[in-house]
Order: structure tokens, then C-alpha cells, then sequence
């Protein structure tokens, strides 16, 4: 991970804040480069949008590219949540019935 976050901070994607941090050897929140990865790729597919001398093709690469991207942040961020077996969510509403 922290190699892809390196390479990452290289490019123009992320705000020069956050690439400092990375090329630094700290680590970025992973909501915060989420949340600007998807901002830059909304902002470029709004821009295809509008442009009128796009192609149908570019329009249809920039909104898959936006959907990946929406995607790709709701894995990592269940990935990084916190995860309950049935086992605890079983107890804790046993618990709220005998209360």
C-alpha cells in the first residue's frame, strides 16, 4: 500500500498537502485520499460533460471512469470500517430485549 501511495503522491491528483505527507514518509488518512480522488474525477467527468467537441466514446470513458472511482472509495472504505461478527450483533440485541 505504502508504494501506491507514493507513486500516487507523484502525480497531479491529489492536493500538494496531502503529496507532501506521502512523499514525507507519513501517512494520509485513506478518507482523505479517497475524498480528493473522487473529487478529480468527478471535476474531469463534468468537464467532458460539457465540452461539446467530446467525443461519445470520451463522455462513455469518463463516466465508467466515475463510477469505478465511487466504487473502487465505497470497497476501501468497508474495508476500513470496523467489522461485528453475528455473534456480537446477536448478544447486543439479546441484550436490548432483556433490558
Amino acid at each position: 500500500m505504502t508504494r501506491i501511495l507514493t507513486q500516487l503522491a507523484h502525480t497531479t491528483l491529489l492536493p500538494d498537502s496531502i503529496s507532501a505527507t506521502i512523499a514525507a514518509g507519513d501517512t494520509a488518512t485513506m478518507p482523505d485520499v479517497i475524498y480528493h480522488l473522487v473529487i478529480g474525477c468527478m471535476d474531469a467527468e463534468a468537464m467532458i460533460a460539457i465540452d461539446p467537441e467530446t467525443t461519445w466514446n470520451e463522455r462513455r470513458i469518463s463516466r465508467q471512469l466515475l463510477a469505478v472511482t465511487f466504487l473502487m472509495a465505497l470497497v476501501l472504505e468497508h474495508a476500513s470500517s470496523p467489522v461485528e461478527s453475528d455473534a456480537a450483533v446477536e448478544e447486543e440485541a439479546l441484550k436490548e430485549v432483556r433490558m
